[in-house]
């Protein structure tokens, strides 16, 4: 199975530790902290370099169990510009979590690295269905994951955001695949 899917415009591939001073920049905005739940800010080497070492032992651990896929999200002429995941949960059914830089918002990005990694899922894993949720305060995540094909639950829960170092009302969303 190839970790590796390409769009018209992105690249998306395992992260390749050459990149960690690019993350570092993208990832060190309080704006993508807020809206995700696990980015602390400020962001510093040090989290980058924690998070590496985490993410490689997450990664070789999963990989094995196939709970764990996340792909740096590269644009073919500007380089690294965000990361996406998909993560088993305790359902046992897929998470879908993703953040783009801050220059890169409103082109598209999110939403082309999402349906792709959807239709890579569902024909690399046979998955069926994909859950996600966005903070209510994130308008523009909840039109990354409509223009994917999910599918609002109706189910609101309050999650945490480190970021944030607060909770926030979370919408919850699905996906199911095509087949």
């Amino acid at each position: 199975m190839s970790l590796q899917i390409e769009t018209s415009r992105l690249f998306l591939a395992p992260f390749d530790p050459a990149d960690i001073n690019r993350f570092i920049d993208l990832a060190n905005d309080r704006q993508i902290a807020k809206m995700v739940m696990s980015l602390p800010h400020p962001y510093t080497n040090k989290h980058a370099q924690n998070w590496l070492a985490k993410q490689k032992s997450d990664n070789d651990n999963a990989n094995k169990r196939k709970d764990l896929y996340l792909f740096a999200i590269k644009d073919n002429d500007i380089g690294l510009i965000g990361m996406i995941t998909l993560n088993r949960v305790n359902s046992g059914i897929f998470e879908l979590g993703y953040w783009i830089g801050r220059d890169f918002w409103g082109k598209g990005f999110a939403s082309e690295a999402a349906k792709a990694v959807l239709q890579w899922a569902e024909s690399q894993l046979r998955v069926k269905a994909v859950s996600a949720g966005y903070f209510d305060d994130n308008p523009a995540s909840a039109r990354v994951l409509e223009k994917s094909g999910f599918l609002r639950t109706g189910v609101k829960t309050t999650k945490y955001s480190v970021g944030r170092k607060n909770t926030a009302k979370s919408i919850e969303m699905i996906w199911l695949g095509e087949t």
